[in-house]
């Protein structure tokens, strides 16, 4: 699952043109969070690619999603 979706859906190719060509997007739902929110004792396990700062931004996601490391 991707972290945004487009707005409007287009079932048909959309067609080359020689203007620009914009696309609104809309952020989807945390399905990691969500998960995690009802655990219990479970372990859950999730992925996120990161590009900058990994360490830290993990550290975040991990307290934002309601995760533990061990």
């Amino acid at each position: 699952m991707a972290d945004y979706r487009p707005v409007e859906q287009h079932w048909e190719k959309i067609k080359k043109s020689d203007a620009p060509l914009t696309i609104a997007l809309e952020p989807t739902a945390d399905i990691l969070a969500e998960v995690a929110k009802n655990k219990g004792e479970k372990i859950v396990v999730g992925f996120a690619a990161e590009t900058d700062h990994v360490a830290e931004n993990a550290r975040k996601k991990l307290s934002a999603k309601n995760a533990t490391s061990s």
